[in-house]
């Protein structure tokens, strides 16, 4: 865990409108107490309600559904804001470029398309408890290719590589271990001649694979994030990238052939799946992102993390207690030895050397995890220090570390730093002068 110090660090968060950036705010202990249990229950709950609504819904259709939705809202809320107030001027001056749309879009894909998409296809196969178990494998994910990233990175403009601790390696082997103990029988019963059902064979091996396929896509999208050219403002770089998410998924939907599989009679036979489609839209995406951008701004990024703990075991007690799914020692076994890899990859997170640190720009989708006391302290005596630049457009005392807005998916995580807004209209760039320049809003 974060020590003391990080914990105090100043640290990014979305203001009220999503667009600022301050220091954590006091605020009473019942509103930090219900934000908590909105974003565990929420959070946990939507694998539960991608199960019901799949019910009447294709689930690409159904997914590209629910991210073009939720990102209708959220970009739209967004550029409302800023058209209000500009008194209508700074609707166009705040318009995200084309190099912003083409990231969004790309991160949208492999974020929304491969990992939500991929989520939601698989949970035709498998219980929604295993898929939420197997998706909490994201941060492992994270640990084995951030390296490789970095490495690219620094060969295109320098910058440090992370590294993979012992301890590291340890939660990775109990990651893997724990996912061979999910689904290594449903394999073994594909090649023994079993049957494409839900129940058996082929079918539940398909979905596996594509399980954790999507937290690989979802980790690849992350780190590619934070180096791309994207708004600043959490909360409108994350519509942009629903709105790209989800067209995409409906593309993918209508050449694999659903829309015809679409019928009023399946929406219609019970209230789950137009109840359940609600539900992603309103509790998971926008109430479950609302409390998570407001926590960030109240309590530290480290207890905001304890939700990839939370999450999974939600799923899984309510895939147990209404979604009727099994649950056997060897599950709860596995799902122990998977959590504790968790634990494990983002509690003790591979520093970087510190004179290194490259300051990313742009919000995304992904969830930070952690940012641990070094990086924090680092950061607080670069800031502490540094002089505002000759041509007076950025500012490291404007800056500040934390973490980036990111879009849970159904469970996903990620971490990263990221430079706050400034106070002035002039875009601070980063702490380090070679990071790429931060647009502004």
């Amino acid at each position: 865990m974060a020590s003391s110090s990080a914990a105090e660090a100043p640290t990014h968060s979305a203001g009220e409108d999503g667009t600022g950036s301050h220091h954590h705010r006091r605020a009473p202990a019942v509103l930090i107490v219900l934000a908590f249990a909105s974003l565990y229950f929420f959070w946990g709950s939507t694998y539960l309600g991608i199960k019901w609504a799949i019910e009447g819904f294709p689930p690409f259709f159904m997914a590209g559904v629910r991210n073009l939705v939720a990102g209708l809202i959220v970009y739209g809320w967004m550029r409302w804001r800023v058209a209000s107030r500009e008194g209508g001027r700074g609707f166009n001056e705040g318009k995200p470029t084309a190099k912003q749309w083409a990231n969004a879009a790309l991160v949208g894909g492999l974020l929304l398309l491969g990992g939500n998409g991929l989520v939601t296809f698989a949970t035709q196969w498998i219980p929604s408890s295993l898929v939420a178990l197997m998706v909490s494998m994201l941060p492992i994910w994270m640990a084995i290719l951030e390296p490789a990233h970095d490495r690219y990175v620094g060969a295109q403009r320098g910058g440090s590589v992370s590294r993979i601790s012992g301890a590291q390696w340890a939660g990775i082997v109990l990651g893997f271990v724990g996912v061979a103990m999910l689904i290594g029988p449903k394999v073994l019963a594909a090649f023994n001649g079993g049957g494409n059902t839900a129940g058996n064979g082929i079918g539940q091996a398909l979905g596996a694979l594509a399980t954790l396929a999507s937290s690989f896509c979802w980790a690849n999208g992350s780190l590619y994030s934070r180096r791309a050219d994207l708004p600043r403002s959490p909360l409108l770089s994350t519509g942009m990238q629903l709105l790209c998410g989800g067209a995409l998924l409906l593309v993918v939907a209508v050449v694999a052939g659903e829309l015809p599989r679409l019928s009023v009679e399946q929406m219609t036979a019970s209230w789950r799946p137009i109840g359940a489609l609600v539900y992603l839209i309103v509790a998971g995406s926008l109430i479950g992102f609302t409390s998570y951008i407001w926590l960030l701004g109240h309590v530290s990024p480290s207890k905001v993390a304890t939700y990839a703990y939370i999450n999974p075991m939600v799923a899984v007690g309510l895939g147990w207690w209404l979604g009727n799914e099994e649950m056997t020692w060897r599950i709860l076994l596995a799902a122990a030895i998977i959590i504790a890899g968790v634990v494990i990859i983002v509690t003790l997170k591979g520093r970087k050397p510190p004179e290194k640190t490259v300051v990313p720009t742009g919000g995304t989708l992904a969830v930070p995890a952690l940012v641990t006391g070094a990086e924090a302290e680092v950061a607080a005596a670069i800031q502490a220090s540094a002089e505002p630049s000759k041509n007076g457009r950025c500012c490291a005392q404007d800056a500040a570390v934390g973490p980036v807005a990111q879009w849970p998916g159904d469970g996903e995580i990620q971490s990263e730093i990221q430079p706050a807004a400034p106070p002035s209209r002039e875009a601070c760039t980063a702490i380090r002068p070679d990071a790429p320049p931060a647009p502004t809003n």
